[in-house]
């Protein structure tokens, strides 16, 4: 998973106010937001139930490593989702 690159545009305010160009562009900025659909985006298809019927396995000992980075990532997703909601 890598994180989105946003790159800020350093824009004088003088040239946004008296500027035809950069009005439009600001107009369609705000339309492209408006039609964003907000939450999380389904990314696939549901697990078939006869993929998951058969298929177990007992493990014994636990990977402190796997289960740092499993909380880490969960942690990311939900702050990044909350920053964008």
């Amino acid at each position: 998973m890598e994180p989105q690159v946003g790159y800020r545009i350093k824009l004088s305010i003088d040239n946004l106010r008296t500027s035809d160009e950069a009005f439009q562009i600001l107009k369609k900025l705000v339309a492209r937001q408006k039609n964003t659909p907000k939450g999380m985006k389904q990314l696939a298809d549901a697990i078939p139930e006869g993929y998951l019927g058969g298929q177990s396995q007992m493990i014994d000992t636990v990977n402190l490593q796997e289960v740092h980075n499993s909380v880490r990532c969960f942690v990311l997703s939900s702050s990044f989702t909350m920053l964008t909601n």
